[in-house]
């Protein structure tokens, strides 16, 4: 596939490989920017939640990464970043090598790029990249390779359980992403021809982890005062205002962020939540037109309708009580990607050459001006606004 689609005129496979590399870059560069400012107190402050004021959920992996700063002597904002960019390198490498196994139809296009799919939400809005989610989105981007990679079956299958074991250390999203992570593996491996007591061991003992980490948040899920997990990074190096985010939200509980999401929701609605709830899921269904159109054509649209609604479903427990509600369905998206690329590959789902031949511009071209937010509501044009900060950027940093 990789010489043919250099060198055929298969125009649209071109174009889609072209349009993931430069997302991609675009996601790099906002990356770059944020270590340029500083430091973004919800992008990088999560990496660096620690467990200076006593155990604390997504602690640890903050605790680890000051400790390796501190032995590379490299400030933990560079540790960070650099982990952040390594693991969205992951994410689109596994894409892309997808994109290049397989011939770019209509349908394929708007299950890679519809609004809330990872490279393009990534791209459109900066905010929504790099957080946590990379480590399970990661691991399936591993999987996905083993169709197509089985004398590294194995070492695919351990660096996918790893990530995942990682993540839901981290961030509590990766706990509720790990069914996504165990079916993708079952379905891999399954494929690859292992047995059904490996499969069982595997999901029994990323099942085990999952739960040992959900009880670990729940046990340790807030601090009284969030100055102490400051105090650290204030010695390292970094500015008071990095705090301001995430760290200082370890010190509210779920009460407090449920008010935070009716307080969203009241100014969505100019006023009136229930509105705002209302305008959200205008948002929503649009955003997801793209994938429906390409289920409803798909030759196994109850199977793949099945799934987009159970990869919504798995998120449902953190809508009340955290603002990012396009970030989540970014989440639930992307892991319905890799999922649907996993069920192609083993011939377990058939999608449609194109969900209509006049349709699909017209909502491939919705996919590009229809930004999401991080948080509830949209951002019309997004992306072109992204590429022109950037640009920006790029060039005060290129002229000093």
């Amino acid at each position: 596939m990789p010489a043919r689609l250099l060198s055929s005129g298969d125009r649209l496979s071109r174009l889609a490989l072209g349009l993931a590399i430069a997302l991609t870059t675009v996601t790099l560069i906002g990356l770059l920017r944020d270590l340029h400012l500083g430091g973004n107190e919800w992008k990088q402050g999560d990496w660096l939640i620690s467990n200076a004021a006593g155990w604390l959920r997504r602690g640890p992996m903050g605790s680890a990464l000051l400790a390796i700063a501190d032995a590379l002597r490299l400030s933990p904002l560079v540790v960070v970043i650099l982990v952040q960019a390594v693991l969205t390198l992951i994410v689109a490498g596994g894409l892309v090598a997808e994109m290049m196994r397989h011939r770019m139809t209509p349908a394929r296009w708007l299950l890679c790029f519809s609004p809330a799919s990872p490279l393009l939400f990534w791209g459109a809005y900066p905010q929504g990249s790099g957080r946590k989610e990379l480590f399970a989105f990661a691991a399936l981007s591993l999987v996905v390779q083993i169709a197509h990679c089985r004398r590294w079956l194995w070492p695919l299958t351990g660096g996918a359980l790893v990530l995942l074991a990682v993540g839901m250390v981290g961030h509590e999203i990766n706990i509720l992403l790990a069914p996504v992570v165990v079916l993708a593996l079952w379905l891999a491996l399954r494929g690859a021809g292992i047995g059904l007591a490996p499969r069982l061991a595997i999901a029994g003992a990323a099942f085990g982890a999952a739960a040992l980490a959900a009880a670990f948040a729940l046990r340790f899920g807030r601090v009284a005062d969030a100055a102490p997990l400051c105090a650290p990074l204030l010695r390292r190096g970094l500015a008071a205002p990095f705090c301001s985010g995430a760290i200082s939200w370890m010190s509210h509980d779920a009460a407090f962020g449920h008010h935070q999401v009716r307080q969203v929701l009241t100014i969505l609605g100019n006023g009136d939540a229930l509105r705002g709830l209302a305008t959200q899921a205008v948002v929503v269904l649009v955003a997801l037109l793209p994938l429906i159109a390409t289920i409803r054509a798909s030759r196994s649209a109850d199977v793949l309708a099945g799934l987009l609604l159970g990869c919504l479903l798995l998120l449902a427990p953190i809508y009340p009580v955290a603002t990012d509600w396009d970030r989540w369905l970014g989440v639930s998206v992307g892991a319905f990607l890799f999922l649907t690329l996993i069920l192609s590959d083993l011939g377990l789902c058939r999608l449609a050459e194109a969900p209509a031949p006049r349709l699909w511009p017209v909502l491939a071209g919705l996919s590009l001006v229809w930004g999401l937010h991080a948080s509830v509501g949209m951002d019309p044009f997004g992306l072109f606004r992204t590429l022109g900060t950037q640009a920006v950027f790029l060039g005060r940093l290129a002229t000093g």
